[in-house]
């Protein structure tokens, strides 16, 4: 049972509606009364709980459950993003010569679900917050190429984006589409938190692949208008960096800033310089690159040069603010020292967003 103070296990158990059980269960165990607490269990938690007999019964009671709606819906993502379940056949356990391994890897799947179903509940409340914790427990028990990483990911990705934390929520996305690369509704996800990320070269890539691939009929309208909007921005984008530049080199270059943003969350100074100067030399149009290069710089002390590229982003826009701010602050920087420590803004955070999480029918 665990430790009394600290059990994720009963507390699954106790948001599922079980919190009076639950907590007489684990008195009753601790105080070493196995019998009486195993006795307590009803027979009606064991069976909403567990995938028990046969592989053909199991897969009939899912089917049961999926058509009823009384298991997980389908949550989707308007903006920033959406989100879709499908169970897999293959997800059941297989066939074992030992029938005590086979039980153990049902139990083992029925407990993923029913996290999953806890998560699912968590974002139907608007707990983004323990969803994304219950999300990241899952995502450490699983290994890497599971099929159940698919799902949490996926919720993950929907929590992070209600969140307004739009490059974890791409991250997710990213890695759910590394395991089922042909599911449409984590193109479309994705290409939502790729604008949210000034990734529009990829957004616009993200909802032609999920055009591609087999989309829910609900979906496909909204796909169209998303798919519209993306073109538009992507278009205006590449117009700033002439006829010449592609499509391809959009995508490259919006990664490189991005990855230089990332680097500089984890204080790699060195490493973000060099992620910004491949994104400047691809096209110098934008003032973002210059300013943060200029605070990369500052923080490794090379003031002189910190100083070169926040000017250049004036030149480029005079009215960016951020320039501005640590242009007025480096002589002082320069007198006293590096900050203590440095402010590193995502444009979409805190933003007035109209976001709303989208129910799809099985």
């Amino acid at each position: 049972m665990g430790s009394r103070k600290q059990n994720f296990y009963n507390k699954v158990f106790q948001q599922a509606g079980y919190a009076e059980l639950a907590l007489q269960v684990q008195d009753l165990w601790l105080n070493r009364q196995r019998e009486a607490a195993t006795a307590l269990i009803p027979d009606d938690l064991v069976l909403k709980t567990n995938l028990l007999g046969t592989k053909e019964r199991a897969l009939q009671y899912r089917a049961r459950r999926l058509r009823s709606g009384k298991c997980r819906k389908g949550l989707s993502e308007e903006s920033p993003g959406l989100r879709s379940v499908k169970w897999r056949k293959k997800d059941m356990p297989r066939k074992s010569k030992q029938s005590k391994r086979k039980k153990n890897v049902v139990a083992n799947l029925s407990l993923v679900d029913t996290y999953l179903d806890l998560v699912g509940h968590q974002i139907l409340q608007g707990n983004y917050i323990e969803a994304v914790a219950t999300c990241e427990r899952l995502l450490s028990y699983l290994p890497q190429r599971a099929q159940q990483r698919i799902d949490v990911l996926d919720q993950l990705g929907t929590a992070q984006a209600m969140l307004q934390n739009f490059p974890q929520s791409y991250a997710a996305y990213t890695e759910a589409l590394s395991l089922d690369p042909r599911n449409a509704i984590l193109w479309f996800n994705r290409g939502m938190a790729s604008r949210f990320t000034s990734r529009f070269g990829q957004s616009l890539r993200d909802y032609e692949r999920a055009k591609q691939l087999t989309i829910k009929p609900e979906l496909a309208k909204k796909l169209e208008e998303e798919l519209a909007f993306a073109r538009e921005l992507a278009e205006k984008t590449l117009k700033l960096r002439g006829p010449d530049f592609t499509l391809d080199q959009l995508v490259e270059q919006e990664d490189l800033f991005q990855n230089g943003l990332q680097l500089m969350a984890v204080e790699e100074w060195k490493e973000a310089e060099q992620a910004f100067q491949a994104s400047i030399t691809m096209d110098d149009c934008l003032p973002q690159p210059w300013g943060n290069l200029g605070i990369s710089l500052i923080m490794q002390e090379r003031y002189d040069e910190a100083e070169a590229a926040l000017k250049r982003a004036l030149v480029i826009d005079p009215q960016y603010a951020l320039a501005k701010s640590n242009l007025k602050a480096l002589p002082e920087i320069r007198r006293t020292g590096l900050p203590a420590s440095i402010d590193i803004r995502d444009p979409f955070k805190s933003s007035k967003l109209k976001q709303s999480i989208t129910f799809i029918k099985e």
